[in-house]
């Protein structure tokens, strides 16, 4: 995963995402109503547009996935996915752009978790902490 460092969101964007937040906590079915925010042709002219171009101006080269490192990152991704937590389909932190195969195919809704409930997944912002391996060759032995 390629570590981002994130620009604040300028406005408009940051407080019509900020409403659709208030929209899907206040909703009955909150995941239902963040997806199909989400999908509105409103929020895809006022929100979409400004993320998209935010992350590629944050991603290493052009366009980069955020997953996989490919220049094909054309996709706005919800590093941990909406049906898994609804309220964070507009929080800007969690947002990455990613190119359609990691998007569409293989990272899709999933979001694994290890038995203590922490994401298996590299959370490409700077501020998370976590364990980095070196591969020592030629035994092939991890160090940390």
């Amino acid at each position: 995963m390629i570590r981002i460092h994130r620009l604040p969101l300028p406005e408009p964007p940051r407080s019509r995402m900020a409403e659709c937040t208030c929209d899907i906590v206040l909703a009955e079915k909150p995941s239902a109503r963040a997806r199909e925010l989400w999908k509105h042709t409103t929020v895809r002219r006022n929100v979409h547009a400004p993320l998209r171009d935010l992350l590629a101006a944050m991603a290493a080269g052009r366009e980069r996935c955020m997953y996989c490192g490919d220049n094909q990152g054309n996709d706005i991704d919800h590093f941990e996915p909406i049906d898994r937590h609804p309220i964070r389909a507009f929080d800007w932190t969690n947002h990455v752009l990613a190119c359609s195969l990691c998007n569409s195919h293989l990272k899709k809704a999933v979001f694994p978790l290890d038995p203590d409930g922490k994401p298996l997944l590299i959370d490409p912002r700077p501020r998370t902490r976590h364990r980095t391996c070196a591969w020592s060759w030629p035994s092939a032995s991890t160090t940390r």
